[in-house]
């Protein structure tokens, strides 16, 4: 399916909800505003706060995915850690990074997603120090060149 597809199946659906009653009346406001941009619209609920607690709720539930990829122990310890945020348009993707010190045994780890959804895991290195330390590097420095952004 295109884009203007999308878009068209989107401004019905708003359509729908707004019939329905079940669009919130800033959203509505902000439709009569702009009608052609439906990706433009401003949620009426963002704030530092909600962003702050966004970026947390990333972080655990990563954390929590990866420790299931990675087969962690129950004393493993987290390292090094980033997060890196990627907007444009419509797409809101993230990416966390983790190196964890196991007994003894380097792994590192990714958890990827779009902001708001559950992440999915992936082991990207694991062994001694400098393996685990090498694949963390690499894949972190790939995204950043990709455009990701340090969040």
């Amino acid at each position: 399916m295109n884009r203007t597809k999308i878009a068209e199946r989107l401004v019905f659906l708003a359509k729908e909800l707004m019939n329905a009653g079940e669009v919130p009346e800033a959203f509505k406001e902000q439709w009569k505003k702009n009608k052609k941009s439906a990706a433009s619209w401003d949620s009426p609920y963002k704030s530092k706060l909600d962003l702050d607690t966004t970026r947390r709720d990333m972080e655990h539930r990563s954390i929590r995915v990866l420790s299931a990829t990675l087969s962690l122990g129950p004393n493993a310890k987290l390292i090094k850690e980033s997060l890196l945020t990627y907007s444009e348009g419509t797409s809101h993707k993230f990416h966390f990074f983790a190196l964890y010190n196991d007994n003894g045994r380097w792994k590192s780890g990714n958890a990827y997603g779009r902001i708001g959804g559950e992440p999915k895991a992936m082991m990207i290195g694991t062994g001694d120090e400098a393996t685990a330390r090498g694949a963390y590097d690499r894949k972190l420095r790939a995204k950043l060149a990709k455009g990701y952004q340090e969040a």
